[in-house]
């Protein structure tokens, strides 16, 4: 069957969306990464968060390379990829509007999308 047209189709759709999967999870951990190097380890009291957004990220890119139709994976992924980009853009307009005003542009469109992922982000966790 692998050997069919229709079997080859399904396996380079498998792998597009493995490779979707991974880098969602890629630029999740990065966005992440890039918080924690921004903001550095002494402003952060607890690393629940970042921790939990890893773990969803890994796992979202787990569940949805393996299986591709199952919705569970990528809703993970997103709920971990919109709250590393919220968690960036909040740390971006914190520096561009509070602790050097003036030096990063569209840091007021950072704040607005921080706030505005606030109401999506935990739809994906009550989903769940």
């Amino acid at each position: 069957m692998a050997g069919s047209p229709e079997g080859q189709a399904r396996e380079r759709a498998g792998g597009r969306t493995t490779v979707l999967a991974w880098s969602m999870c890629a630029l999740a951990l990065i966005s992440g990464s890039l918080v924690l190097t921004l903001l550095g380890t002494a402003r952060i009291t607890s690393l629940n968060l970042p921790v939990l957004g890893v773990a969803s990220a890994l796992v979202g890119s787990l569940v949805a390379s393996r299986r591709p139709a199952n919705p569970v994976g990528w809703f993970f992924l997103a709920g971990s990829l919109i709250g590393a980009l919220q968690t960036l853009a909040g740390a971006y307009a914190v520096y561009g509007l509070l602790v050097d005003p003036g030096s990063l542009s569209l840091a007021g469109l950072g704040a607005w999308f921080s706030k505005a992922t606030q109401l999506v982000d935990p739809v994906f966790g009550f989903v769940l």
